[in-house]
């Protein structure tokens, strides 16, 4: 079942990049702090990471909310509550010379928030690879 949930996602992720990026404004609290443990880039190479938000139960009928680009410097999000939530982190590597680009995506679901939780995503894409950590905040 696990399998199916992400192809569907997968699908449909591809289907919002064919079709343009929405970007993500903030529908509830700010309760998701996104930092950059690492963020290497040189005028050769150039890494970053995304976050698609997707609300809904798992299946077809998931909602894309939108895309939000994670800065060097990290963000705050409102993340809606009272829903359940699949947050996709896409970490991006692009070449200058070679016009090379990769992308590997990871899938976050969460529960419904509430509107009293706080999250932190630390996460990192360096030459060694990538990380992420996401943990609640007490």
């Amino acid at each position: 079942m696990k399998r199916r949930a992400f192809v569907t996602l997968a699908a449909a992720s591809l289907l919002a990049g064919c079709f343009g990026v929405t970007p993500y404004s903030d529908v509830g609290p700010g309760n998701l702090t996104v930092r950059f443990k690492a963020a290497d880039s040189n005028l050769w190479t150039q890494r970053g990471a995304v976050l698609d938000i997707w609300t809904g139960p798992s299946g077809p009928n998931m909602e894309y909310l939108g895309t939000r680009d994670i800065p060097a410097s990290g963000t705050v999000l409102g993340l809606p509550t009272g829903r359940p939530l699949h947050l996709v982190l896409v970490f991006e590597e692009g070449s200058f010379l070679g016009n090379h680009s990769q992308g590997t995506s990871i899938q976050l679901p969460m529960e419904a928030l509430s509107s009293s939780e706080r999250w932190l995503l630390t996460i990192s894409n360096t030459r060694a690879g990538f990380s992420y950590d996401l943990t609640r905040q007490r």
